[in-house]
């Protein structure tokens, strides 16, 4: 019978990850859970997830659109703020 002694810090160095600063088990049982329930799941369940993702992607769009188009106004009511400006100045002279 051979007894072993080894460093306990190194013996563990070699079942962490630094990269990921998982261990490796839960590295790998995490990926394993993963695709379990991707598999698991129904074709509604996938098909509302896509959905969710359309709807937020929309939601942006509209919200941006709705930005561009206030600026739009704004500059346009600025424009004709700084004409009558310059319309009465001349109008005193």
């Amino acid at each position: 019978m051979y007894i072993i002694f080894v460093n306990f810090k190194n013996f563990l160095k070699f079942f962490y990850d630094k990269k990921l600063k998982k261990w490796w088990w839960e590295k790998n049982s995490g990926n394993m859970w993963k695709k379990w329930d991707e598999n698991k799941k129904g074709g509604r369940e996938k098909y509302d997830e896509k959905k969710k993702k359309y709807e937020k992607k929309i939601y942006y769009y509209k919200r941006k659109k709705k930005e561009v188009e206030n600026k739009k106004k704004k500059m346009i009511i600025n424009k004709k703020k700084i004409v009558k400006k310059e319309k009465e100045k001349e109008k005193k002279k």
